[in-house]
């Protein structure tokens, strides 16, 4: 019996890193680094786990395309509001 090897997830991740950052640039103007993109979609794919019983790798297929623009909509509102605080 053969034992399977589990696929790299790390293409996937990068993909999905990739779209974030490219929808914030071309719909919000902003630059974050690649490392916060991903700790955030890590966050989003916990929790999604935690909620919904399933593994992590499962959770994947709760990243759509309509999940990353909300993503992207919301990353930019805390930035935008971040920046208010720190200049006021």
């Amino acid at each position: 019996m053969t034992v399977g090897v589990a696929k790299d997830p790390a293409p996937w991740m990068k993909a999905r890193v990739d779209r974030l950052a490219e929808l914030l640039a071309q719909n919000h103007g902003l630059w974050i680094p690649r490392q916060v993109l991903r700790a955030e979609l890590a966050r989003y794919l916990t929790d999604c786990s935690s909620l919904f019983a399933v593994s992590r790798f499962e959770a994947r297929s709760y990243v759509t395309e309509e999940m990353m623009r909300q993503s992207a909509a919301e990353l930019a509102r805390n930035y935008q509001r971040r920046i208010r605080t720190d200049t006021a």
